[in-house]
């Protein structure tokens, strides 16, 4: 396993995740940092810290602290909120402004509390398939429109890099989970916004190819202090459920990949466990 620091053991586990029912930003800090030096005394694994985020709101006012949300807010991509879903808009929206603040605020505050107190930042993202999959642009998925689709991937990329630099701020190694809870829908083909006119499946080497260059655009693999002797940032892949098997067999050629998958315990069993494992590895 790559480490932290020479010698250092890096285990990623649910103390990543520390959930709390805190909505102040300040308190939810607080209260996963005291989760996380609990786990470092048991187990004797450094501290690993989730920056804040919110899940399952049904509160308006905070649908903009979402995962998806978040993420294009750090890409500077403009949306707002219908009744189906978020969709693309030439200027931001009352909720793309709120999210943008938001994510200041939770910035500012890692910068001031997290300093000296953790040694590795996890950073949550939604994967550039999966938002072309989720956002609207036009009334149809953002995928549907490959050059807006190009767009909004390359400016992920970039966006997703420059706030990764909080992690330089606090000295700390950034660890980016990439999550595309969509990706197998993008493999096998989307329902369209009408029964006539489904969105046709990607193929698994263009999905691997827009992974590789996010990845890059990141920094994934390289010194976080740009002199190659610094804490290098990693970065992980979560499908949010089964890992599909078209993803399984880009991940091995990949140069610039994930250093870990996350993989549902019920995926791992029997002789479709292995294979899994064995196709992984390459």
């Amino acid at each position: 396993m790559s480490g932290a620091t020479e010698g250092s053991p890096t285990r990623l586990g649910w103390w990543e995740n520390s959930v709390t029912n805190h909505r102040d930003v300040r308190a939810a800090f607080a209260s996963a940092l005291t989760r996380t030096v609990d786990v470092d005394e048991d187990i004797g694994v450094p501290p690993n810290l989730s920056l804040v985020r919110m899940n399952g709101s049904r509160i308006r006012e905070e649908l903009g602290r979402e995962k998806l949300a978040t993420t294009l807010a750090m890409a500077q991509v403009p949306v707002r909120a219908n009744a189906r879903a978020w969709e693309l808009t030439a200027h931001p929206s009352l909720e793309s402004r709120r999210t943008a603040g938001w994510l200041r605020e939770v910035s500012d505050v890692a910068e001031e509390m997290l300093p000296g107190r953790v040694e590795r930042l996890m950073i949550h993202v939604e994967g550039p398939w999966s938002i072309g999959a989720s956002v609207e642009y036009r009334g149809h998925a953002l995928i549907e429109d490959r050059p807006a689709f190009r767009d909004m991937a390359l400016n992920l990329g970039e966006g997703v890099g420059e706030f990764a630099r909080l992690g330089e701020r606090i000295a700390a190694q950034v660890v980016l989970a990439v999550h595309e809870p969509r990706v197998a829908e993008v493999l096998r083909g989307l329902e369209g916004a009408t029964d006539f006119d489904p969105v046709r499946a990607v193929d698994r080497e263009i999905v691997a190819g827009v992974w590789q260059r996010f990845l890059e655009q990141v920094g994934i693999g390289q010194s976080s202090d740009g002199s190659g002797r610094g804490v290098k940032r990693m970065a992980t892949l979560d499908c949010e459920g089964a890992v599909p098997e078209e993803v399984v067999d880009v991940l091995p050629g990949m140069a610039a990949g994930f250093a870990r998958v996350v993989v549902p315990a019920w995926q791992l069993d029997g002789v479709g466990g292995k294979d899994l494992i064995g196709g992984m590895l390459g």
